[in-house]
């Protein structure tokens, strides 16, 4: 009598990302650009919205460019635009508009505002142009619950409507949600995420190899 070999399931055979446990923050460009200089670069992606037309508007639930955005905006008729109102590195930011010929280039406090990548990713970065020259001004968060807050990190030299916040974890998250301090709007200048690595899930390697001996036994036996 033959003793069959036990069915593994699916999610024994499945690839897993670890589970975030840690992140580290970044304040500015220059310390953010250093890690993702040593990540795969084809693993890295940006987005300056340089390439849309100017006055472009995204709907939320949009998804241009493999960033799908969420937003609910305090004000009825705002929508998030490609703007210049507030980006001298541009040409161009990402901010809000009202009404025909009205750009107002800021994420506005209480505007509800997330952004969700097309595949798990492990580092992320921003650069806003704001008013607000008190560091803090934007505030991001994963949606594995880790918290990066923006520091002040200038434009240019003679530009100091600046802030940098990134954040780099230890696993892998999927969207960011971003708030801004009450009393100032912040033009989003340029962002900055590298895809995280999926590693296979312990001992996947060897119950994969299980699973495939056992279903070729069985077609042998047939």
């Amino acid at each position: 009598m033959r003793t069959a070999l036990p069915v593994l399931g699916l999610s024994a055979l499945a690839l897993a990302s670890s589970i975030a446990s840690g992140a580290t923050t970044f304040t500015t460009r220059a310390a953010f650009e250093t890690v993702v200089a040593g990540a795969d670069p084809g693993m890295v992606h940006a987005d300056t919205w340089d390439s849309l037309p100017l006055g472009f508007i995204i709907n939320s639930g949009d998804t241009i460019d493999g960033l799908t955005y969420f937003y609910t905006p305090v004000f009825d008729g705002f929508s998030l635009a490609v703007t210049d109102a507030l980006a001298p590195t541009a040409p161009h930011a990402l901010g809000t508009y009202y009404a025909t010929g009205d750009y107002f280039s800021g994420i506005g406090p209480g505007d509800a505002f997330t952004i969700v990548f097309s595949s798990p990713v492990d580092t992320f970065g921003l650069w806003v142009n704001t008013a607000d020259l008190v560091p803090g001004a934007v505030t991001i968060t994963t949606n594995t619950g880790e918290v990066a807050v923006s520091g002040s990190d200038p434009i240019t030299q003679d530009n100091p409507y600046g802030q940098f916040v990134g954040i780099a974890t230890t696993g892998a998250f999927t969207s960011v949600t971003f708030s801004v301090r009450d009393g100032f709007g912040a033009a989003f200048d340029g962002m900055t995420w590298v895809e995280a690595v999926v590693t296979p899930a312990p001992g996947s390697g060897v119950l994969s190899m299980l699973a495939f001996a056992t279903m070729a036994g069985g077609r042998r036996r047939r």
